[in-house]
């Protein structure tokens, strides 16, 4: 952190829009340029406390002015009692320099107004550099797989496995037209795809493990609205090309 006095910084801006140096003085983005030179490879931090109450006083100062140019009648008396600054900038001609200095130099100036905020901003800026190393480590970890409820509509399953069986319903419903209870009815019957697999090794025909789920029953609505309805065939035999081929490039019709 390099704090830059306000009466020193306003100089600063003052030579920058006076395009004009001596060769004890230097600009802003020379002295910027020289501490960055010093302090290699590292972030500087510059700041400069007060301005707002710099210019607030600008502008009291310009409002006495006025004043003074609307009832003035001794003028020479009235610039004897004038109040002076040393040099005078305004608000637009700091932030030009700024803009020049970001520009050229890739350095940023914070504004402080008081010793509060000053110390605010060093435990801001210590607490996001004792951060750093801990942002890189998730930064570099795989942890968003596993935050899976961040992905729309997927299933986060824990260490216990639960959650396993919405992934099983989630994983026949992309085939096509399989809505959420003909999904449901299968993985009532097979609770996983292990057990599906293995239902389909104790068939005795390649016929019967086709039609293995044709039967298999489901149910939609509640009393006097439920409705029943079976698998079929086409669906069937779809999950078992799926479920036992060992061809790559077989393609199913989905969603």
């Amino acid at each position: 952190m390099v704090e830059i006095p306000q009466q020193e910084f306003v100089n600063f801006v003052h030579r920058g829009k006076q395009r004009q140096f001596s060769r004890d003085e230097l600009s802003l983005m020379e002295y910027a340029s020289h501490v960055m030179n010093i302090h290699l490879n590292k972030n500087i931090a510059f700041f400069v406390t007060g301005m707002e109450n710099y210019f607030r006083s600008q502008k009291t100062l310009q409002n006495r002015q006025r004043r003074a140019a609307t009832y003035d009648t001794a003028t020479k008396k009235k610039e004897i009692q004038k109040p002076t600054i040393p040099v005078s900038v305004t608000r637009v001609e700091m932030e030009e320099v700024l803009v020049d200095l970001q520009l050229q130099t890739n350095c940023k100036i914070h504004f402080l107004e008081s010793p509060l905020d000053v110390a605010e901003f060093i435990v801001s800026l210590t607490k996001a550099i004792g951060e750093i190393p801990f942002k890189l480590a998730k930064k570099n970890a795989f942890d968003f797989y596993s935050e899976a409820d961040v992905i729309q509509g997927s299933v986060k399953v824990n260490k216990d496995g639960l959650g396993l069986r919405r992934v099983w319903k989630q994983q026949l419903q992309q085939f096509r037209n399989v809505s959420h209870h003909m999904a449901a009815a299968i993985s009532a019957v097979y609770c996983s795809p292990q057990q599906l697999v293995q239902a389909y090794q104790r068939c005795t025909t390649e016929k019967e493990a086709q039609l293995l789920l044709q039967d298999i029953v489901i149910r939609r609505g509640a009393g006097m609205l439920e409705t029943f309805r079976r698998v079929g065939p086409e669906l069937s035999k779809q999950v078992h090309n799926v479920m036992t081929t060992y061809d790559g490039t077989l393609l199913e019709k989905t969603s």
